[in-house]
């Protein structure tokens, strides 16, 4: 986890926000997501969000799109029935040295 959660976008007139500074070297993703995915609940309650850095794991080989992919794929199939909220997933890999 990088930063602080942020503040809904839009809807509150005074907002203050953080900034963070992160350095990525070859083959590094950084991968910023709504709470839709974290705060997806599984059947007995528990939030994706707690269990996505082994999604992350999983897929970390995986190109920029896989991992966006493996992340929906994973808030999409986590809770039962149609999502409870919006889903945005950005993924940005630092490509290797060739």
């Amino acid at each position: 986890m990088v930063g602080r959660p942020g503040t809904l976008l839009g809807v509150v007139v005074d907002t203050a926000f953080a900034n963070t500074t992160l350095s990525l070297g070859p083959g590094d993703a950084f991968i910023a997501v709504t709470d839709g995915v974290l705060e997806a609940r599984d059947v007995y309650g528990r939030e994706l969000g707690d269990y996505l850095a082994a999604v992350l794991a999983a897929h970390a080989g995986d190109g920029a799109s896989g991992v966006a992919a493996a992340v929906e794929d994973a808030a999409l199939s986590w809770q039962p029935g149609p999502p409870k909220d919006d889903i945005a997933i950005v993924v940005v890999r630092v490509p290797t040295a060739a």
